[in-house]
């Protein structure tokens, strides 16, 4: 390899560990996005990338209760230069469980804590899912109810989801989301 060739080699392997390094969002920001991607439901469609691209959790499962809520609120907790705390205040009105919504209000208080490494913020705990909000929910019910009802057009069925498991999904979502429009 020439010189020149070694030195355009070099160039481009700087510019592409900078380009992966440098992230100029606060910790603040960076929270804030994360949970903007739970509570408008689009992180539902693809968790996993979400969370690759916010935290460090190492042994994350999705469970399979949703909590919904009427209301957020992000708090700074401390900052330092490499650490920082957020307390979020989610007014949760109900739980979703397959389709199925149950009323139920509480207080739910999570407490992130972020750390920055390699130039990045990333949220090491709690690895918790952070709430949807009411109209995320219901995007999320029916974006459910069209993929169950394609899948009893197509005859898409397993031994665990059978069409029983995807008519009583639909029935499911249908109530929900007639329950939640009144929460909006």
């Amino acid at each position: 390899m020439t010189r020149q060739a070694r030195c355009r080699l070099a160039l481009l392997l700087l510019l592409v560990v900078l380009g992966c390094r440098r992230d100029n969002r606060s910790a603040g920001t960076v929270m804030k996005e994360f949970l903007d991607e739970f509570y408008s439901g689009r992180a539902q469609v693809d968790m996993m990338s979400v969370v690759e691209e916010f935290t460090e959790w190492p042994d994350f499962a999705a469970g399979n209760v949703t909590q919904i809520a009427k209301d957020r609120d992000i708090r700074l907790v401390n900052e330092s230069d490499n650490e920082s705390n957020f307390e979020v205040r989610f007014k949760v009105i109900a739980e979703e469980r397959n389709g199925k919504v149950e009323i139920g209000e509480a207080d739910v208080v999570q407490t992130f804590r972020l750390r920055r490494r390699r130039g990045q913020w990333r949220i090491l705990e709690p690895i918790f899912i952070p709430c949807v909000s009411v109209a995320g929910e219901l995007e999320r019910l029916k974006a459910a109810i069209t993929d169950a009802s394609e899948r009893i057009e197509k005859k898409d069925f397993t031994e665990a989801t059978g069409r029983d498991y995807f008519e009583t999904l639909i029935s499911n979502a249908r109530a929900s989301i007639q329950l939640l429009e009144s929460h909006r």
